[in-house]
């Protein structure tokens, strides 16, 4: 069930049970409570969210399609977080049912009051890549902003998934889409370890040495994680090893610091300063020392790194 539905109502008896049957699928059972006067745009009582909504979330097309028969509001949204019906199809991956709801005129351009997210967005996070398509063949814009600045290319490319960034790509969505802190989509999937991701975005034009508000690098957010094949990935397409953020930390820096064996080693192969200091005075000898990395440490007093 999806998570926000609790099917029991304080009100009429009979809308109760409609819920409760549309959370089943018991389309029978539904068919003959709206006969007896059960409300088609009834709502869940704690999060407000409608029959319709319920029944999108579980995928039951043949419900959904007698709720709208019936009256009820395709456009709709809960009294908690302001989502759709189609919303609710679309973060589930129900394609069949979303495919139904934009053609009873559902609206593709539906805003959450809470989160600022919208079909596509759901659909974007989720990786569904046929209600992406459907969305976007309606107009659905690919660069809308959520609330903190994310856009469906930032949320596929954090999620890693790698079909829907291309497909966004592909209908406009921008490269240079950043969130409130300033992170694009390069820097995003190599936080996340997403390798086939970061690909694909160097090879649409994104830019290895991009950095976000506070100065880090998608090679610093990489090395940091632990993502070698990331690392060089980031190095084949020219980032710039001994980059620095704001407080002056390195991507050397961050792997010693976490302990990054094989990190450190491709860093100072491709020419990472083992001796930079960050601003408050440290070196990478420094940081993994004060986390008792041992073997991160020979390594770099072995590579040249002063004591």
């Amino acid at each position: 069930m999806p998570k926000w539905f609790q099917t029991s109502n304080d009100g009429e008896p009979r809308n109760s049970r409609l819920l409760d049957a549309c959370a089943r699928g018991d389309a029978q059972q539904v068919r003959q409570l709206i006969h007896d006067g059960a409300d088609v745009n009834a709502r869940d009582a704690e999060y407000g969210g409608t029959a319709l909504m319920l029944v999108s979330g579980y995928g039951h097309l043949e419900i959904a399609q007698l709720l709208l028969a019936e009256g009820a509001d395709v456009n709709a949204c809960d009294t908690t977080w302001g989502s759709t019906a189609l919303m609710t199809a679309a973060v589930e991956g129900h394609a069949d049912v979303a495919r139904f709801l934009l053609e009873a005129g559902a609206r593709i351009d539906a805003v959450e009051t809470h989160f600022g997210w919208t079909p596509l967005s759901h659909a974007a996070s989720g990786g569904v890549v046929d209600i992406a398509r459907w969305l976007l063949d309606r107009g659905a814009d690919p660069n809308t902003r959520a609330t903190g600045g994310g856009t469906p290319l930032l949320d596929a490319s954090h999620n890693g998934r790698s079909d829907m960034v291309k497909l966004l790509l592909d209908r406009g969505a921008s490269l240079d889409a950043q969130d409130d802190n300033g992170r694009k989509s390069l820097m995003l999937a190599s936080h996340a370890g997403h390798v086939e991701t970061v690909d694909l975005l160097l090879s649409r034009g994104a830019d290895a040495n991009e950095s976000d508000a506070a100065g880090r690098s998608a090679l610093m957010d990489a090395a940091q994680a632990g993502h070698l094949a990331i690392v060089e990935l980031l190095i084949k397409n020219e980032a710039n090893v001994n980059a620095r953020c704001r407080t002056g930390e390195t991507p050397l820096m961050f792997a010693a610091d976490r302990g990054h064996y094989t990190v450190c080693q491709k860093l100072i192969e491709r020419g990472a300063d083992a001796n930079a200091k960050n601003s408050s005075g440290q070196t990478s000898v420094e940081l993994a020392a004060g986390q008792n990395h041992g073997k991160v440490l020979q390594l770099l007093i072995d590579s040249g790194a002063w004591r």
